[in-house]
């Protein structure tokens, strides 16, 4: 299963959270999702996401599921027993009933609609047939007087004692036939359970093709909420291939709607890795943990199946993802700030394979800039002669030149200082607020041996800082 934190901090979950699965089943999958191991199996996955993405059908499709898939419930544990020679109770054949009429339902659609690859169901029909000898459909289940003669012959004198009892004054006949009653429901009790248990045998064979159908349903469920996904976000299917991890235009929807929510814009982001080592640099406050972040979303998504927040993704397989922040502490165990970002360090750096992403977040910054800046060239000198794929973000200068790629985040490059200037004395928002709507978080290709940026003056400057401490400032620069 992915990392909850991962999921949690790459902007996955939210996406999760708004999929809206309508199936305990497909719940499962949802709020568990994997990464696929195997590339062949990813692939077809993706065909499946694509083909409904692109059906034209698919809103008449997914009406026509949706009320069915809501009535499924899961009766795995009941299927279970039964598959090992347990009886089922009467509500456990009335919940039975219940899945079988819903797959009754979604099976016959599912055909119609045009099945997808490697996705079937088997014909429950002789096991609904058991539950629903009349072919009546209905939802409530009970067993009928006429289900063997022996119970049809206990109700009936059941009914006859229950009339008389009714009718009778006499105290000690109504002793009487409550105590034969009694006997007549202890009866009809034991024939009702030799009835489950002749039912239950009945089911018993079938039992293993409905868990499969389940599981059908589940992914089928879950695919057509990734499909919608698609048509929200505007995401596509990536292609799984070897070579370069490559994304063209990519979004987050978590940090777009919080971005949304303050007025801003998401800058979509673009981005192309060979194996080794890339750098992002940039100056705090410019957007390289949201390309980070961004960057994990995606290869998340791709890899556990999902459409992309992009306008065009391909990558390898990737086996695994480790998302890395500077600032982590491990404080329960006695480390410092610094200890504890480098025991995390330490065993990404370990784990780092060739089908691995590994991306750090301002490594170093938990000691004094020039340790902090060695020991990250160092890192990445390393990571550049590794088979996997990794990405650093740091301000650190003389970094970027030690990695086989360098972008720079936009940042202020092209903001207008004088309207900026113009806003921040006309409003109340925050200046930070005011200067991040201007900030330009997309990415672009410099070379290795550019320099970091440098615009923490330039904020400093418009935040007012005062001017006897800016030409200070800049005599140190």
């Amino acid at each position: 299963m992915i990392d909850r934190e991962l999921c949690r901090a790459s902007g996955m979950q939210y996406i999760l959270d708004e999929l809206g699965p309508l199936t305990p089943f497909g719940e499962e999958l949802c709020r568990r999702p994997e990464l696929y191991r195997d590339a062949d199996e990813l692939r077809a996955e993706l065909r499946r996401v694509r083909t409904l993405m692109e059906y034209d059908g698919l809103a008449a499709f997914t009406r026509e599921l949706d009320r069915p898939l809501m009535c499924m419930k899961d009766i795995r544990g009941s299927l279970g027993r039964c598959a090992a020679g347990g009886t089922l109770s009467l509500l456990e054949l009335f919940e039975m009933k219940g899945l079988l009429l819903a797959l009754a339902e979604i099976v016959p659609v599912y055909r119609a609609h045009g099945p997808l690859e490697g996705l079937s169901f088997s014909d429950s029909s002789p096991a609904l047939a058991l539950l629903d000898p009349r072919g009546e459909r209905r939802r409530s289940f009970a067993i009928e007087d006429a289900a063997t003669p022996v119970l049809f012959e206990l109700r009936r004198r059941k009914r006859d004692v229950e009339a008389e009892l009714y009718k009778t004054q006499d105290e000690a006949r109504r002793a009487a036939l409550r105590l034969e009653r009694e006997s007549i429901c202890a009866g009809e009790d034991a024939e009702e359970r030799a009835i489950c248990a002749s039912l239950s045998a009945g089911l018993r064979p079938y039992c293993a093709a409905i868990a499969a159908d389940c599981a059908a349903v589940g992914r089928l469920d879950l695919l057509l909420r990734k499909a919608a996904m698609g048509a929200r976000w505007g995401a596509v299917t990536p292609e799984i291939r070897e070579g370069d991890i490559a994304f063209e235009e990519m979004t987050n929807p978590a940090i777009g709607a919080s971005v949304a929510e303050h007025g801003g814009r998401f800058v979509p982001v673009s981005i192309t890795l060979s194996r080794g080592a890339a750098v992002i640099t940039g100056a705090n406050m410019g957007g390289k943990t949201v390309a980070l972040k961004t960057l994990a979303l995606n290869v998340l998504l791709a890899m556990a199946g999902y459409p992309v927040c992009a306008r065009a993704g391909a990558l390898p397989p990737i086996g695994g993802i480790c998302f890395l922040s500077g600032d982590a502490e491990r404080t329960e165990k006695g480390l410092s700030s610094f200890g504890g970002e480098v025991v995390r360090l330490r065993d990404a750096l370990r784990a780092h394979r060739d089908d691995s992403l590994l991306l750090l977040d301002e490594p170093g910054r938990g000691t004094n800039p020039d340790e902090g800046a060695a020991i990250v060239r160092g890192m990445v000198e390393y990571l550049n002669e590794c088979g996997g794929f990794a990405v650093v973000a740091t301000h650190y200068d003389g970094v970027a030149e030690r990695a086989g790629r360098h972008y720079r985040i936009v940042g202020l490059r092209d903001m207008d200082a004088e309207q900026v200037k113009r806003e921040l004395a006309a409003s109340s928002m925050p200046g930070p607020e005011i200067i991040a709507r201007h900030m330009d978080y997309g990415l672009y290709p410099c070379r290795p041996s550019d320099a970091c940026p440098r615009e923490a003056l330039d904020i400093c400057r418009l935040l007012g800082m005062p001017e006897n401490v800016m030409e200070r400032i800049e005599r140190f620069y």
